[in-house]
């Protein structure tokens, strides 16, 4: 089954784990609202475990993500398509978080999203080489099929 987000293994195999969960979130069980929530997640522990430290940045006091986002946009790290990525993924996370709802169309656009996102910081640092976003259309491809089981336990015998 082909993976959007395996080439950013070698610089961020725990923020590659949380995106192949949000793809099977968003495309194997229809949940937008957890699709988010682990984009953000994932988006989270890059920038705050992964980038802050190429970029060598420290806070004098217990920083949130927007603040590592803030000292990203002064120190000119990124281009502005990237960030303004960032700035997107960020928002809806929060609205995700805070109003406890989303649509497939933003979990869709944050996964295109955190696409370029991993793109830039693999091209960045040089650990790997960035593959083209490819959307799956319905259901994920499995070894098994778990939509049969699925509609077994759902759909009620006559």
């Amino acid at each position: 089954m082909y993976r959007n987000f395996d080439f950013g293994r070698g610089f961020a195999p725990s923020v590659v784990e949380d995106l192949h969960l949000a793809e099977e979130y968003l495309y194997f069980l229809k949940d937008a609202h957890g699709c988010i929530l682990k984009i953000g997640a994932a988006f989270e522990d890059l920038i705050v475990h992964h980038v802050s430290i190429k970029e060598n940045m420290h806070f004098l006091f217990e920083a949130r993500l927007c603040d590592y986002l803030d000292s990203l946009k002064r120190k000119d790290v990124c281009p502005k398509n990237v960030f303004q990525a960032m700035k997107y993924i960020h928002r809806k996370r929060n609205l995700a978080n805070h109003e406890g709802w989303s649509r497939e169309y933003d979990a869709d656009v944050c996964l295109v999203k955190m696409h370029n996102i991993l793109t830039w910081c693999v091209r960045k640092y040089g650990l790997g080489v960035p593959t083209k976003y490819q959307q799956i259309n319905g259901i994920l491809e499995q070894d098994t099929d778990f939509r049969g089981m699925f509609e077994s336990f759902l759909i009620p015998g006559i």
